[in-house]
């Protein structure tokens, strides 16, 4: 294994150890910091992911591990190098530049949408479900880390466009699918409508941050 991906990785497990000694220490409770490292730990966890994916097409036409050196040294803050390749900006085989962009579609189809945002509870308590939805936001902060580093890749503008000309992202900027006001008066009904409208704005509201990213 290359001194890069060495470095990566013991950084990823430091990430993990410092999550979790936090955790136990703060019972089960996440703060400001234990959601940044959170956010940290999410991005490296994308790289890793990649570098996983590119380990898939290995044959004897391609040899992933110059490409794979290149994701963790950006993770651990190291310069391009002319010898390790960036596969999102540079040319690497169709099927892999397939895989890759398959991917950044999905995890950014999920960011631009706002989904998995969770939903509180029938007498979950405030507090907790502020833990849930920090955790939640961390982790698709760390997501968005790992792709805003690469916006300039054409293979990321060209997810991002994607992602942009779906109908469920262009539905859901123009307004499209809101709930519909109850006909019933009974106060159940309301509040589910209320709570669904804003649930709706807030996925619309990521929407709109989505649009205007990178421009």
């Amino acid at each position: 294994m290359s001194v890069s991906k060495s470095r990566f990785y013991d950084e990823m497990a430091r990430a993990d150890r410092e999550v979790n000694d936090q955790l136990r220490v703060k019972g089960g409770k996440y703060d400001e910091g234990m959601l940044s490292a959170l956010t940290k730990r999410q991005s490296m966890l994308e790289a890793s992911q990649a570098m996983k994916l590119l380990r898939d097409f290995r044959s004897d036409e391609y040899e992933s591990q110059d490409n794979e050196v290149a994701i963790a040294r950006s993770q651990i803050g190291m310069a391009e190098h002319p010898n390790y390749p960036d596969p999102y900006r540079t040319e690497v085989p169709p099927e892999v530049e397939a895989a890759l962009r398959k991917k950044a579609v999905n995890d950014l189809g999920e960011i631009s949408r706002g989904l998995g945002r969770p939903r509180e509870k029938k007498g979950q308590e405030p507090d907790d479900y502020q833990q849930e939805l920090g955790v939640w936001e961390a982790k698709r902060a760390g997501t968005m880390q790992f792709y805003a580093e690469r916006m300039d890749a054409p293979l990321v503008e060209a997810a991002v466009k994607e992602v942009r000309n779906t109908p469920a992202f262009r539905d859901l900027l123009m307004g499209k699918g809101a709930p519909r006001r109850p006909e019933s008066g009974k106060i159940a009904d309301q509040r589910e409508y209320r709570e669904e409208t804003k649930r709706f704005g807030q996925r619309r509201q990521e929407a709109l941050e989505f649009q205007r990213l990178g421009r």
